[in-house]
Formats: C-alpha cells, structure tokens, sequence
C-alpha cells in the first residue's frame, strides 16, 4: 500500500537550502562523497546491459534532429551499437526488439527499427506507457531474457526514441458517418500530454503541467521558489558535465540531414545552462494556470533523441565476448493516483530497492526525472536523497525530455555514472508517469 512515511533525515528546509549547493568541478571530493561497496560477484543467470549508448538531445522544432523521425534516429543508433560489439553474427542472435516510443509514426516503429537494423528474425515491440516508455523496453527485455526457456530470446536490444519535433497532429471528429464538413486539428503534442482522467472548466483533459506541479496531500507543499532553486540547480549541474564531456563515451555520433546537408550530431545542444538565473527563473510567469508555480523554467523542455542498448544474461554475455557495463539489480512498475502522479517515483523506486536488499544510501546516483521541479523535489525529499546523489548531472529541466526515449536516455546516463566514477556501486533510474504510475530501474557495476 502507498505510505506517506518520508525518508529524509533533514527537514524540508534543509533539503531545499543543501540544494543550493552546486559543486566546483564532478569529482567525488567536491560533491563530498564517499563511496566504500564492492560489488557484487556476477552470476551467470544475472541480467546485465552490454553497449549502452545514447543520442545527444536535440533541441525542439530547430535543432540537429529536427528532421529525422524517431525510426531513423533508431535505426542509426541501433545499427551503431552493434557494430560496436564486432560481431559479425551478432545480429542473427538479437531474438527481440523492446522500443518505447509515445508518439508513433507507422504501424510498428520497432519492426521497422529491427529491419532497418539488419535484424530480419527478430520479433519487434513498441511499447507506449507515456513518459516510463524507454525504461519499461529495457525492463520487458530483461524479463523475456530471464524466461528465455519460454520466450526464446537469449539476447534482445532495448530502448526507447522520440522526436518531439516530429509529432503528428490529430483531426477531430473522425468522419464516422458525418461525410464532409469542417474539422478542428489539435496538437499532437498536446493531446499526448493531457490526463484523461481530469477535466478543465471547459471540459478539456488537463495538461500535465497542471498535474505536475502538485503535492500529495500529507507531504511537504512545493512552493515556487524552491522550484526555481532546484531549476537553477539542473541547469548549473548539466552544463557543468557537458563542459567536462561527462557523457561522451555513451553519446553514439548518428548522421543525420539538415537544410539538405549532412551532419554528424553528438551532443546535448538543448542545454542552456550557464545562460540561466535565479533572477531569470524569477520572472517567467506561470505556464499553465494563471496562479500556477510550474513555469518553463522549472519544467522539463522538449527534446529529440533516444538510446538504446543489449540486454542479455552473465553467461551468454561471457560466451560472445561482450563488453558488461551494468547489471539489473531490479525494477519495478506501480499505479499511483492519477491526481497526484508526481509521487509515481517515490512508490516504485521505494518497490525496487526493496527488491534488491538496499537502501536509498547505496544508491551513489539517482537519476529522478525532472519532469518538473515539483516531482523531483517531491520525490527525492520522500525518498532521503540527498544532493550528493539526487539529478548529481542536471535532467530534464536542462536537457529536454523526449519523451518515450527519455528513460533509456537515463539508464545511459547511470550507467555513464559508473564508468567514470570507479567506486561507484548503484545508480537509479525513475520517472513519473502521466496517468499515475511510476517505474524505476536499479543498475549496479559489475566486479571486474
């Protein structure tokens, strides 16, 4: 049953003052951490994540991906990951194809990622549980992998994409009898963004921006100020790892026209970061009520991009040579209310943790998306993280959220954690889900 019991050692008060906290540089002793795990031995039914990378994140309606679809931006970063393991039989073992997308272009963008892949056998799904898309691929691929004796998938490739540029439009009403006649178009976007569930003064489904930006009853109220705290925060941690090329290892170069040229895109160009002010955040008005505190300051933007990676167990990963960044400590899924689906993270990261033996504290890294300040801020007070290991690269409010491509554009990030960073143990992926659900994955280094 869903609890209001906090994790947190501090009051609220102190948590959103230590946030204001922003690190000189990205080592462990200017964000004054301590990491003393081992980790675990590796078994050889473990599932584990081999050749995890990420696009960049490209910057809505004008940036570098602003006309590729989502299934080229797939097969492109696809095709590039499994090169990379130098197989050349590497693509007649893939049995599965796991992508989340939200915003489909065809009838099935994963069969159409899987074939321009080269992966002619391999069975295709695309998955939509809104904004958990990406994540809930790696998840599902995780699980047909451990029942491989049912499913026949040894060895699949997850992940999720999205191009927010890309999105159709929807025409309402459909004909259904009616012949001609004037029809009104609504935002593809939009539509993919609204709680059926709830209903405006005008009988319209309420965006998330609404839902976002409230607090469960019982917990400490999210005020505007701290929103911005926390914004101005992301921004400053974001491009402070972008200055330091933190996740360039993981960013997969994909080649990609623009305004009939050919361009190679690898990098995070939605961030804005040093560009921002507290004084700026200050000023922007609120975005989707009139008294609202959600503004398109300390609210995610929108992005294009997706990741993608192996999923397969310890042996077989072993037996063909290849290259183990992480394993799956766990996952979990849960249904929260609709109203308050901010709190989906609190609920399935505290599922998850359950289920690997461990507590928030052995989590070195938690990527907690910053769908909005709210949620984040909700969820890691809820939760007793700390700004040691709470968004410690910035999110979302930087870098945009594509969303059914955001969560295995994280799990790359995570995992990016452990490979800069050798003492690290655990790191945590989770997000909110329009509708009312939360995911979260736990990913832990692998002994070498």
């Amino acid at each position: 049953m869903n609890t209001l019991e906090t994790k947190s050692t501090q009051s609220y008060e102190e948590f959103v003052e230590s946030l204001t906290r922003i690190p000189e540089s990205l080592a462990p002793e200017a964000r004054e951490v301590e990491y003393t795990r081992e980790p675990a031995p590796l078994k050889k039914n473990d599932i584990v994540i081999c050749y995890p990378y990420r696009t960049g994140f490209g910057t809505f309606s004008k940036g570098t991906l602003v006309e590729a679809s989502a299934t080229e931006i797939g097969s492109k970063l696809v095709n590039a990951l499994l090169d990379k393991t130098g197989r050349d039989d590497i693509r007649r073992r893939v049995g599965a194809v796991y992508i989340g997308m939200i915003n489909h272009e065809s009838m099935n963008p994963a069969g159409e990622i899987a074939k321009h892949s080269g992966l002619e056998e391999a069975s295709a799904l695309t998955l939509n549980t809104a904004c958990a898309s990406g994540l809930r691929s790696i998840l599902d691929a995780a699980s047909a992998v451990r029942d491989r004796e049912n499913t026949g998938v040894e060895l699949a490739v997850a992940g999720g994409f999205e191009s927010m540029s890309n999105t159709s439009d929807r025409i309402s009403p459909d004909r259904n009898g009616r012949g001609f006649g004037d029809r009104v178009i609504h935002d593809g976007i939009l539509v993919s963004l609204a709680d059926v569930f709830e209903k405006d003064a005008k009988g319209r489904a309420l965006h998330m921006g609404v839902i976002g930006g409230r607090t469960e009853p019982g917990r400490p109220q999210v005020d505007r100020q701290a929103a911005d705290i926390y914004a101005f925060r992301s921004q400053q941690l974001a491009a402070m790892a972008q200055e330091a090329n933190y996740f360039d290892n993981r960013i997969m170069p994909i080649e990609v026209e623009k305004n009939r040229k050919s361009v190679v895109f690898n990098s995070d160009e939605s961030v804005k970061g040093r560009i921002v002010t507290m004084e700026g955040l200050a000023k922007l008005r609120p975005a989707f009520e009139k008294d609202g505190q959600v503004t398109a300051g300390n609210a995610s933007g929108l992005s294009d991009g997706g990741g993608a990676m192996i999923v397969t167990y310890a042996e077989n990963a072993e037996k063909l040579g290849l290259e183990i960044a992480a394993r799956l400590e766990s996952g979990a899924i849960v249904g929260v209310n609709h109203e308050y689906m901010g709190t989906g993270p609190i609920y399935s990261t505290e599922k998850a943790l359950q289920r690997a033996d461990l507590k928030i504290s052995d989590i070195d890294s938690l990527y907690l998306n910053e769908a909005f300040a709210h949620v984040a801020l909700m969820g890691g007070y809820a939760l007793g993280a700390t700004y040691r290991n709470l968004n410690r690269n910035g999110g979302a409010i930087a870098h945009g959220h594509p969303t059914g491509g955001t969560g295995a554009m994280l799990t790359v990030n995570g995992i990016c954690d452990l490979d800069n960073n050798p003492e690290m143990q655990n790191v945590g992926v989770t997000l909110c889900v329009g509708g009312g659900q939360g995911i979260t994955g736990v990913f832990g280094r692998v002994a070498a």
